[in-house]
């Protein structure tokens, strides 16, 4: 399967991450192994309804918590 590689974007904790749309917020964290283009399919459609960020590559999760907090603040 072919991907499109969506533009990133950096927080100030280092974790690069796809931003679009507006509304309410909805967060895409992919699996082990994966990245945020997995999510394709549905940021393409729920960007026109949400908020949508995909984060990608964080390497725990605790690394995560500030970001989540940036994100939704």
């Amino acid at each position: 399967m072919m991907w499109k590689t969506q533009p990133r974007s950096k927080s100030s904790n280092n974790i690069a991450y796809y931003r679009e749309g507006s509304g309410t917020s909805i967060l895409f964290i992919h699996g082990v192994g994966l990245r945020l283009e997995s999510w394709n399919a549905q940021l393409k459609y729920l960007k026109d309804h949400f908020d949508v960020i995909a984060i990608d590559e964080a390497q725990f999760f605790t690394d995560l918590v500030p970001f989540v907090k940036w994100c939704l603040y």
